[in-house]
Parts: structure tokens; sequence; C-alpha cells
């Protein structure tokens, strides 16, 4: 028997969108236009935290050593770099590297263009360098005064090709070799070198480091090499996991910036949107056919035979709706990716939570509308 309802109500739902086309049509277009939004939103919400930690995926380390005061890669304070050597004398500790990161000004000398440059500072030991392509130039970098270069950065840089020798806070530099991964929203590049010529360009002094990488020996408990470490270092130093250092990275661009403050306004107004759209959708409906659900009652149907007709018309609006925005957000993501270098597109996680957030919102605004149902009377037919 309830199977037997289940498809009545499913059937009933279904006709009650085909009956006006043209509303339905004009339904579709503005609830698959609120869920572009929220596509949009959330879209540039993931790509902000991404793109601010698209560093630390080409570098392989378990754990991070900062400064006390250190903030955010945007404002990174600087540690004496004997506390490597503090470092590698506690046990579980295989090995420490230094990382240097500062923003520097890169200078096309056949345009006389300027950018925003991130510049990275490495000690060159291939082990704590993740991407392949990146580790086998690493060597290429002892030389002096010369960088690897991302591919993927602004067209201003001009030509991105070895042998090419552009301007690094005044300082001549020659592109070595080339990796590819992505501008952000600060940097319009981003420039390898070892420490000795990442002093050169920022003059920053030699006893001086941004952060530590720390890799463990096979099978040492990362939990507690850090709280030994924490123990052994001044406090003038923090140490984090891999983990929780790039999530506060990432939070701190979303959560306290207000780029992401702002993303996050967006998806909460894009929801409502939707919400209030299919709402008004839904109580015109049922005004239309509140004869209808009057006679309903009058032969015996349930309240949830009833809200049933209404959720799945809801819920046909929301799914018709997203299919459409979903393609049409990977292509404005697509775009957007080829004009901006951003590390920006569609992946499933960002599709599924979209469609969560459309049957929510059907949810939402069908139990809204159906409160009107309870007050159908028999009585009014006659």
């Amino acid at each position: 028997m309830a199977f037997v309802d289940g498809a009545m109500s499913s059937f009933m739902a279904y006709r009650n969108v085909r009956q006006q086309p043209a509303r339905t049509a004009a339904t579709l277009a503005s609830t698959g236009f609120a869920i572009l939004l929220v596509f949009m939103q959330l879209g540039f919400s993931q790509t902000a935290r991404r793109a601010h930690t698209l560093l630390f995926e080409m570098l392989d380390f378990d754990l991070m050593v900062t400064s006390d005061r250190f903030e955010s890669l945007k404002n990174v304070r600087d540690f004496p770099a004997s506390r490597l050597y503090q470092v590698r004398a506690v046990p579980g500790v295989a090995a420490a590297s230094g990382l240097n990161v500062e923003w520097a000004r890169w200078l096309d000398p056949d345009t006389e263009t300027a950018s925003s440059c991130m510049v990275v500072g490495l000690d060159l030991d291939s082990a704590f360098v993740r991407d392949p392509v990146a580790r086998r130039q690493l060597e290429a970098l002892r030389r002096g005064n010369c960088v690897l270069v991302d591919t993927l950065s602004h067209p201003d840089y001009g030509p991105v090709i070895r042998g090419r020798t552009v301007r690094l806070n005044a300082v001549n530099v020659t592109i070595a070799g080339v990796f590819r991964l992505g501008t952000d929203f600060k940097a319009d590049g981003r420039a390898w070198m070892s420490n000795t010529t990442f002093r050169a360009v920022v003059h920053q002094e030699a006893d001086r480091l941004s952060m530590g990488m720390v890799k463990l020996q096979p099978g040492a408990p990362v939990g507690a090499v850090r709280d030994a470490l924490t123990r052994a270092l001044p406090p003038d130093v923090l140490v984090f996991d891999r983990e929780t250092f790039v999530r506060q990275e990432q939070d701190y661009y979303t959560q306290v910036k207000p780029i992401g403050l702002f993303f996050q306004a967006g998806v909460v107004v894009a929801f409502c949107v939707g919400a209030v759209i299919l709402f008004q959708v839904l109580a015109t409906d049922i005004a239309t056919r509140f004869a209808e659900f009057a006679t309903m009652k009058a032969i015996g149907l349930t309240h949830r035979f009833i809200y049933a007709i209404g959720f799945q018309q809801a819920l046909i609006y929301g799914v018709c709706s997203y299919l459409p925005a979903l393609l049409l957000a990977s292509a404005i993501f697509a775009s957007v990716a080829r004009a901006t270098r951003l590390p920006i597109g569609m992946d499933l996680p960002l599709a599924a939570l979209v469609f969560v957030l459309s049957i929510a919102m059907c949810a939402v605004s069908s139990l809204l509308a159906l409160r009107r149902v309870r007050k159908a009377d028999p009585a009014d037919l006659f």
C-alpha cells in the first residue's frame, strides 16, 4: 500500500509540474540561477583555500616549524636558523630542511612590466620536494642566481623559458627550469631558488629562516615527535603536523580574511534566494489547487500523502535545475582557470555538496509552502 501511495504521489507531482510549461520553465530558470550562484560562491571559496597552499602540495614533510609569531604565508615571521640543528637532535627526526617564503617584484626586461612574485627558497634537499618535475631540476639551482619559474604565471611575466634573464627585486636571475602549479589571489606567479639566492633577492640575514620542514624516521609517531619537539625547542617557535598546518593556513583565508567571509555570505544569500523562489512557486501552485487538496482530505487521504506530492514537486524542480547549473558552472570554472591561472575547477566533492544544498533548498521551501495544506477544509467545497 505504501508503494502504491508513493507511486501515486510521484505521478501527481510530475503531472503538476507538466501542467503549466511556461511557469515550470520560469521556475527552472530562476532556481537554476540560484544554484549556479551557490556553485560560484563555493567554487571561489574552495579555490581561495587551495590556491594559498598550492606550495605545500609540491613539498614533502611531516612536521613544520614556524616562528611563534607566524600568521600565514602573507605574513611570515622568521626565526633563528639554528633551531633546525636542535630539531635534528630529537629522537624520531630523520631530516630537517629550511624553507623561506617572501614576496618580490618581478620585472620583465622586455616590456618593463612589474608583477608580484612569491619567491621560495630551499635547501635543495630533494627528499623534501614531492613534485617530480621540480625535484629533477633542483641541481640547476646550485648555480648562483638561478630560479625555477611556474609556467602558469601571469602573462605579464613574459616568456617563461629556460635561459631567459629577468629581474627580481632589482637582482638579475636566470630561469634554469620550469614547473607547473598556478597562481593565487596575491601572487601573479612563483619562483623557486636556493636559499643562498633567496637571501640575495630579499636581503634576508643568513642566520634566519621563514619555516623549517621536518621528515620523520619510518614508523615514528607524528604526534609524539611533535610533542617532543615542542618540549625541546625554545618558545620562539611552534611545531605543527602537516595536516594541521595546511588546514590552519586555508582557514586563515576563508574564515579570517574578508574574501573568505564574503564567499560564505554569498552562499547563504544564494541558498535563500533559491528557497524563496521555490516557496513562491509552490505557494502559488497550492493556492490554485486549494479545492483539490480539500477534496483529497474529504476522501480520506492523509496529510503525509499530500505533503509527499508537494515535496516531490519541489524535488523535481531542484534536480532539473541542478543539472544545467552544474554544466554551466563547469564551463565558467574552466574559463576562469584559463584567464586567471587559478586552481579552480569542478570536482566531485563540490558537485555533491551543491546537490545536497539543492535538496535542502527544496525541502525547506516545500515545508514552508505546504503549511497551508493543513488549513484546507473539505467544508470549503460547499
